[in-house]
């Protein structure tokens, strides 16, 4: 008896899932691998751009030189007024009278993207 209801439950079973599945064209399988390289190209591009603006705006290494500059200049090793050229960026120190205070403007400007980054400080007394 309990052969039988296990043979019933097994017939059952295949008439379920032994539904034949139909496969696709080859037109199909062409036209579904084109649209996923599409995709794929557009998500590249998009990816490649993002990381491309992201190292443009990247200032870390021209703020580490204005910080090296203001470090050079308060032990008096740099001259005044400067200008110099390091890389994509146009470095300017010179000295202002902001307010009856000696003031250090340190500024350095991008060649191409013309962005610029100040810092100033207090001119040290000789």
């Amino acid at each position: 008896m309990a052969g039988l209801k296990i043979a019933l439950f097994m017939k059952t079973l295949k008439k379920c899932f032994a539904k034949k599945l139909e496969g696709s064209s080859l037109t199909e399988t062409i036209v579904a691998t084109i649209l996923i390289l599409i995709v794929f190209v557009i998500t590249t591009a998009s990816l490649n751009n993002i990381l491309k603006n992201t190292l443009k705006r990247d200032t870390t290494a021209v703020e580490g030189m204005l910080n090296e500059f203001i470090y050079t200049y308060r032990y008096q090793k740099t001259q005044l007024p400067t200008t110099l050229e390091q890389g994509d960026w146009i470095i300017e120190i010179q000295h202002k009278k902001v307010e009856n205070v000696e003031m250090v403007f340190i500024e350095a400007t991008h060649k191409e993207s013309k962005k610029k980054i100040s810092k100033k400080i207090i001119r040290n007394e000789n």
